[in-house]
């Protein structure tokens, strides 16, 4: 395979029917076996797009929801989804590219890297107050649960999500059990909204 080839290579079809023609500019995902990331270039009016594949299909369906419910608030910080596409073993989203610098990448002053981290914080608290809902966990792309166990206690998720966690370590002593005890008191004395948990609250 060629280093700036798209695979699955169904997805050439599924993309020149929304953008047209395109070139493809780089492949952030240099033989990797995960999530793979290619930056597009539309032959018709040079704009730019990133096309991203999944290697599971519950981390698709969470980031399809989020693109088609969330977008709104967050504009113009944020990407916008041209398509999603689905085929029989692979996921797929077409977004928009924006001007900008990975952050992690830039020589940022003091001063300016506060101001982005308070800028993120803005658009985190405008993203947490728009949303409200019934249960903790992560959605399919219609906004039902993926997970078997979600819940409407945001603390039972948690401790659930650390418990799948532990009980794939190799437990010497109480260690992994401690660790989970202790996770559970701090949130159960911590004030706890009901609102966007770790950004999966959903109606």
């Amino acid at each position: 395979m060629k280093p700036l080839d798209i695979h699955p290579t169904a997805l050439y079809e599924e993309v020149q029917s929304d953008i047209g023609s395109f070139q493809v500019l780089r492949n952030y995902r240099l033989n990797s076996v995960r999530t793979g990331v290619w930056k597009l270039q539309s032959d018709q009016d040079s704009k730019c797009y990133y096309l991203k594949t999944y290697s599971r299909k519950q981390r698709w369906h969470p980031e399809v929801y989020a693109y088609r419910h969330w977008i709104g608030q967050l504009k113009p910080y944020v990407p916008e989804l041209i398509a999603a596409y689905e085929g029989e073993s692979w996921q797929a989203i077409l977004i928009t590219a924006i001007d900008g610098f990975i952050m992690r990448e830039t020589a940022l002053s003091p001063s300016a890297a506060k101001a982005a981290f308070y800028k993120a914080g803005e658009l985190t608290r405008i993203l947490h107050l728009s949303q409200t809902g019934r249960w903790f966990g992560r959605p399919d792309k219609y906004g039902n649960p993926i997970e078997l166990r979600h819940h409407a206690d945001p603390v039972q998720y948690v401790a659930d999500a650390i418990q799948d966690l532990t009980s794939q370590c190799v437990v010497e002593g109480a260690g992994c059990g401690q660790l989970l005890h202790s996770v559970r008191q701090i949130f159960h004395r911590s004030s706890i909204s009901q609102r966007c948990l770790f950004c999966r609250v959903w109606t």
